[in-house]
């Protein structure tokens, strides 16, 4: 290869620089003759129509831009060929773009009718939306039908502490009379031609109102009832004193603050109802 090099009024440091030129030159022009004149002060140096500015090495101050790929329905420009292609499966300008058409197809599995991306669309069964697309797909790869099924264990039952709180009970002050005057006649009618007590009668109604009414001094309270339930016998006694009844034989009798009482019907025990108005004074 023979290189010609005219140099005209140029430093010795140009010239070493435009020397080291030559062999890209023959490299880029291959075996030709190259005559490369050194330029002037303030001129362009020109090499058979080649620009020394664009060897390797120059910087380029204005590079030049990506080619861009238009969709030739919407105009959208895209970087890359991929982008494109992918687009033009859902390009809503594109006539002939079924898949852009959502109106005549249904998700087999949740049967929606909108999706960004149409799954299994040669299945005879219809296609798939995306979301059950990827759903089947998760459930299919984590199967593993060689894993050791864990037994099921029956959820805990919670645990269910009652709390039973001591209700409160009020404070005894005095038995309802309508009350006292029933059980009077009850024990009366049920103990025709016997003995009865008021003892006995009130330590059975005391254990009655234990379980409802707290005591604040419980003898106190028996001997005042005791005195309550001589007192309706006493009514029973003057209520059949102005009867005069000849059926009935009775007496009544105090003692130490206690009373005792004998009714006897010849024709019958007497009923409660009948006891109860002798009480209604």
């Amino acid at each position: 290869m023979e290189i010609k090099i005219t140099i005209d009024d140029i430093d010795e440091g140009t010239m070493n620089k435009m020397a080291s030129l030559t062999g890209v030159l023959a490299h880029l022009l291959g075996d030709t003759s190259v005559t490369l004149t050194a330029p002037l002060e303030g001129e362009q140096q020109m090499t058979d129509g080649i620009d020394l500015d664009d060897l390797p090495g120059k910087v380029v101050d204005n590079p030049v831009k990506p080619t861009k790929w238009p969709c030739n329905w919407c105009s959208r420009t895209f970087n890359k060929p991929a982008q494109l292609n992918k687009h033009l499966d859902f390009c809503k300008v594109n006539p002939k773009n079924v898949k852009a058409s959502t109106t005549e197809r249904a998700c087999r599995d949740c049967e929606t009718s909108k999706t960004p991306q149409w799954r299994d669309t040669k299945h005879p069964d219809g296609p798939r939306c995306n979301a059950c697309y990827m759903k089947a797909k998760r459930a299919k790869r984590d199967f593993n039908p060689f894993a050791k099924q864990e037994p099921t264990e029956a959820p805990k039952q919670r645990r269910v502490v009652e709390v039973k709180r001591t209700e409160k009970k009020p404070t005894y002050t005095r038995m309802d009379l309508d009350e006292l005057r029933l059980a009077v006649a009850g024990y009366v009618a049920g103990n025709n031609g016997l003995i009865m007590h008021s003892e006995t009668l009130a330590m059975a109604m005391m254990s009655s109102l234990e379980k409802r009414y707290v005591f604040v001094n419980r003898s106190v309270a028996e001997r005042e009832l005791i005195s309550r339930i001589g007192l309706q016998f006493k009514y029973i006694e003057n209520a059949l004193n102005e009867a005069k009844r000849r059926d009935v034989t009775y007496i009544l009798q105090s003692k130490d603050g206690g009373y005792s009482m004998m009714i006897l019907k010849s024709s019958g025990p007497f009923e409660v109802d009948e006891i109860r108005e002798m009480l209604d004074v």
